[in-house]
Parts: structure tokens; C-alpha cells; sequence
């Protein structure tokens, strides 16, 4: 069944702060994103070391790494050179 567009979920938008120190390099380089007009943090990544994890009850978790290869991708499809 096809809804209309007015029924249809929004996507929700996330926006980003920069330059956080990472709790794992101590660079900062940290990106932390939240859910766009709230104040909650949802996850953060290191540009330096590859750190990847969420928030919750204000306190974070680390999920993962990713390669120095695929952190120059997310650069470079954000802007960054």
C-alpha cells in the first residue's frame, strides 16, 4: 500500500559539532552529531583514529573502528580536503 506523502514518516536531519577532543587519540578531531533542534547526542567519529560509537544517557560507547581509507571518503563527501 502506497500512502500518501502526508503519511509518510520525515527523514529525520542530523547536524554536527567539530574539533571535540577523542577520548581515545586525544586529537581533536571528533565529530559529534546530534539529531537536528535537540540537544542529545546520537554518535560521534574520529577523524584521526577512526573511533565510531553512540550515546546514551549522556555516556559514550564505542562500536568500532574504521580504516584510514574510509574516513578520507567520509572527508570528502562532507567537504573537507
Amino acid at each position: 500500500m502506497i500512502r500518501p506523502a502526508t503519511a509518510r514518516r520525515r527523514r529525520r536531519s542530523f547536524e554536527k559539532t567539530v574539533h571535540n577532543p577523542c577520548p581515545n587519540c586525544r586529537t581533536c578531531d571528533l565529530a559529534v552529531y546530534f539529531e537536528s533542534g535537540s540537544p542529545r547526542k546520537v554518535g560521534a567519529l574520529c577523524y584521526s583514529c577512526g573511533l565510531v560509537g553512540f550515546f546514551a544517557q549522556n555516556r559514550f560507547f564505542e562500536l568500532s573502528r574504521i580504516s584510514e581509507n574510509d574516513r578520507g571518503l567520509s572527508q570528502r563527501l562532507q567537504g573537507a580536503p
